[in-house]
């Protein structure tokens, strides 16, 4: 070999060493540089005087992150490497002791005096490898950092250049340790560990929505510190970060071929083979790794010392073959721990192998979707992540909802027929009541084991969405609701057992907009209780409540109202002002008050209601950003616009946040926003709004979905402001088109749908058109509205006036 091919060659495998430590760096030395002592002493020579060699060192196990680091011409690592020593003065900082040292620079622990005194970490580039790329490189991080302003991320404060040239740029100083250091120091409870998982989870997601992949994601570069008491991940280093969609640089970093960035035990296989669309999949990928370890104590390829096989081998282990699952992990190690194997049995095994899929297309598409999984696990809910079976599903309500319950009769219960089987127990409690001077405790089991199969169904059948509860399924759920309230009649349970079943039926028919048997259900369930319990009863307000709403949504004003108003005033009474239930009944309350057009007392409650919900649930909590909605629709009908575009404005914002910019909640309130601006005559501001938004829905939700047909007749409707009748038009019977064959004429959406394209035929003159179109809608509206509701009241009224004006006779009264 040349001389000059020999020191390239020797560069080369010293930037590719550099990060690795122990005996991976051996491993990677003995293998590259196989019959050529020349060479392996060369590149010794070079880490040696990078001050890099460590070679006892059992550290972490990485590889260079970073773009070619080769030295300016004439300099082959043979000058002076010292960027910087304690007392130097870079910028306002004094440098106070060196931190830390990676493959590209120094960290250093520095203070500041002036205008403020404090600590902070300082990065600067090393000395000699500052090229062109590698400056590049150093500033992307700058930028990315510079980006983001979220409490679990280290916030960047300055940076410049040394007198010598070099860039840096000081950030937070985290006083920490790893995040599964600090797991294991402080032998935390699995409940503590998805906390602090949670938490950093929250922090990438907020810099994906800032447009940024970490993609080195791994417990040194999520750092825990409890200095306020309570313990807060930060996550670090974002040296090797991409930007999703905007370049983090001026011009475009080029790569070796070939070159693997990030930690390789925790790197995605997409990343592995350097495909050039990584993603923020692939943090999803690594933030598995990094449960896994939190869980277990293990990365999920390491054996069982914590050791690596040599890197060429790990990277194919990674890209061809599965961990073993968490759980499994746990009880093989067979140490003392304050996690145990069955405690991530099941949930925690499937959450952390959906992350770990080879195939990202498999993973959760976004770190949001995986934070709601573990925060349902924590709540005992379902996750997606889990088989989609029903046994699972039932399994996981009985364990959630009465864990003495018999997990394989119950799943055998509902399989054939739950509320049949019901009666079963049921009788078998009776049986048990008749002899309870015998067998009282025998009694007792049985009628606890009808209560918890009550209890379950209520959660089977109270989960039920009334969007979702249309066609087969409606007639399916009417017959069981049926044969369930015929063996109630005929088996006469105990009466608290009955309100609590006869509850649960009431519900379901509300679901299904059968408000008449609903309404039957709920009162029986409710003098029940009034008389079991009496009427001050938690539980009875409980129904009192519950019927009221079912007025309210049957358009029943005048029967809701003293409902609600009673059971607010009791929970209030009875819980004080911030018990969620009290404040659950207020809700209800200012959803009457707002039905009802009363919309000063609604505005008045929302605004309290908000208030609560910032300072308990914080601004980006789901309930919070309800009632923020609903307050700006009732400041709106206050012609309060100001205020409420404020709102609506901010709404958006926060959803884009929490969810994500294509997530179904921003999109709703961005369409909420967009007919906000129609409504207040500003078609203009609100045309690329409602555009944006059913451009965005269109790639997310089916042809015919609800929230899609809002959206079309939202920017019809703006288009219609702006009398561009032929697009308004194409919009509407598009939407119609599609609605009417997802949904039939008397879905709700598309007799709304119908009425605003009626609308439109009456300002171009089209009246007979228009009547047309109204008399078939009437007659729709009719078979599902209840007698004067706001709508129905509409499409008459708009018919009639058309009947007037073209003197037609008026039929169908």
């Amino acid at each position: 070999m040349k001389h000059g091919e020999q020191n390239a060659s020797a560069k080369e495998l010293f930037l590719d060493a550099l990060d690795l430590e122990g005996s991976a760096r051996r491993d990677f030395l003995e293998e590259r540089t196989a019959g050529d002592a020349e060479l392996r002493a060369q590149v010794e020579a070079l880490l040696r005087a990078h001050g890099e060699w460590q070679s006892s060192s059992t550290a972490g196990l990485s590889i260079l992150g970073g773009m070619p680091v080769l030295p300016k011409a004439g300099a082959l690592f043979t000058g002076d490497f010292q960027e910087g020593q304690a007392g130097d003065q870079v910028g306002p900082f004094t440098l106070m002791r060196e931190i830390g040292r990676g493959g590209f620079g120094s960290v250093w622990l520095a203070e500041q005096e002036i205008p403020v005194r404090r600590q902070v970490a300082l990065k600067m580039l090393k000395a000699g490898l500052d090229t062109n790329e590698v400056t590049t490189r150093f500033m992307a991080e700058r930028q990315a950092l510079a980006l983001m302003d979220h409490p679990g991320i280290a916030r960047i404060f300055d940076g410049g250049s040394t007198e010598r040239g070099l860039p840096w740029f000081s950030m937070e100083y985290v006083d920490g340790i790893p995040i599964t250091t600090y797991c294991l120091a402080r032998k935390l409870p699995i409940q503590d560990r998805l906390q602090l998982f949670i938490q950093t989870c929250r922090a990438v997601q907020h810099a994906h929505q800032k447009g940024i992949v970490h993609r080195d994601l791994k417990p040194n570069n999520v750092l825990v510190s409890d200095a306020t008491g309570t313990p807060a991940p930060k996550v670090i280093d974002f040296g090797i970060a991409k930007a999703i969609e905007q370049s983090l640089t001026p011009e475009p970093l080029a790569t070796r071929s070939g070159q693997t960035m990030g930690t390789p035990a925790a790197m995605a296989p997409e990343q592995i083979e350097g495909a050039g669309d990584v993603d923020t999949r692939a943090d999803v990928y690594s933030l598995g790794v990094l449960l896994y370890e939190m869980l277990t104590g293990f990365q999920p390829f390491a054996d069982a010392a914590g050791k690596f096989p040599p890197v060429e081998e790990l990277l194919r282990i990674v890209r061809n073959h599965d961990p073993v699952l968490p759980s499994g992990r746990i009880k093989a190690a067979g140490v003392e721990s304050s996690v145990r194997s069955k405690q991530v049995r099941g949930d925690l095994d499937w959450i952390v192998m959906r992350c770990l899929e080879k195939d990202r297309e498999r993973r959760y598409n976004s770190v949001d979707l995986l934070i709601h999984d573990v925060e349902r696990h924590l709540v005992g809910d379902t996750v997606s992540a889990g088989p989609p079976t029903l046994s699972y599903r039932l399994a996981k309500l009985t364990r959630r909802y009465r864990a003495a319950l018999v997990v394989g009769l119950l799943i055998i219960v509902l399989l054939v027929g739950g509320v049949v089987a019901s009666t079963m127990q049921a009788r078998r409690a009776r049986a048990a009541e008749r002899l309870a001077k015998e067998e009282t405790q025998r009694a007792t089991v049985e009628l606890e084991r009808f209560e918890s199969i009550a209890t379950l169904l209520e959660h089977v059948l109270m989960g039920i969405k009334p969007e979702e509860a249309r066609g087969k399924d409606t007639q399916l759920l009417s017959d069981i609701l049926e044969q369930a309230q015929a063996h109630v009649d005929e088996k006469q349970p105990t009466p608290v057992v009955e309100a609590s079943i006869r509850r649960v039926i009431g519900g379901a028919y509300l679901a299904i907009a059968k408000f008449e048997e609903s309404e039957a259900q709920l009162t029986r369930a409710l003098t029940i209780r009034r008389k079991e319990l009496g009427d001050t009863n938690l539980d009875t307000l409980q129904l009192v409540e519950e019927l009221g709403m079912v007025y309210l949504t049957w358009g029943k004003h005048d029967l809701a109202l003293p409902l609600l108003e009673q059971a607010y005033r009791g929970r209030l009474a009875q819980s004080g002002p911030d018990d969620r239930e009290t404040v659950h009944a207020l809700v209800s309350l200012a959803s009457a008050h707002t039905e009802m057009a009363q919309f000063e007392k609604a505005a008045e409650e929302l605004s309290e209601l908000r208030a609560w919900h910032l300072r308990e649930l914080g601004e980006q909590h789901p309930d919070t950003l309800l009632v923020m909605n609903n307050l700006a629709t009732c400041l709106l009908n206050l012609n309060q616009q100001d205020e409420a575009v404020e709102i609506f404005e901010r709404l958006v914002e926060l959803q884009a946040e929490v969810a994500g910019p294509d997530a179904p909640a921003t999109l709703s309130a961005l369409g909420n926003l967009g007919g906000l601006y129609s409504q207040m005559g500003r078609a203009e501001d609100a045309l690329g709004i409602l555009q944006r938004t059913l451009e965005s829905k269109r790639r997310v939700l089916p042809e015919g979905h609800p929230s899609l047909l809002v959206s079309f007749s939202n920017l019809a409707r703006a288009h219609k402001q702006l009398k561009q009748y032929e697009e308004a038009e194409r919009l509407f019977d598009e939407a119609l088109a599609q609605g009417l064959a997802a949904h039939g004429p008397n879905q709700r959406h598309v007799q709304i749908l119908q009425y605003n394209r009626a609308s439109l035929f009456v300002e171009t003159q089209r009246e007979v058109r228009a009547l047309t179109l109204l008399e078939e809608l009437l007659h729709s509206v009719q078979a599902t509205e209840p007698e004067n509701s706001p709508f129905l009241n509409a499409v008459q009224g708009l018919r009639n006036k058309l009947q007037e004006s073209t003197r037609a006779p008026i039929q169908g009264e």
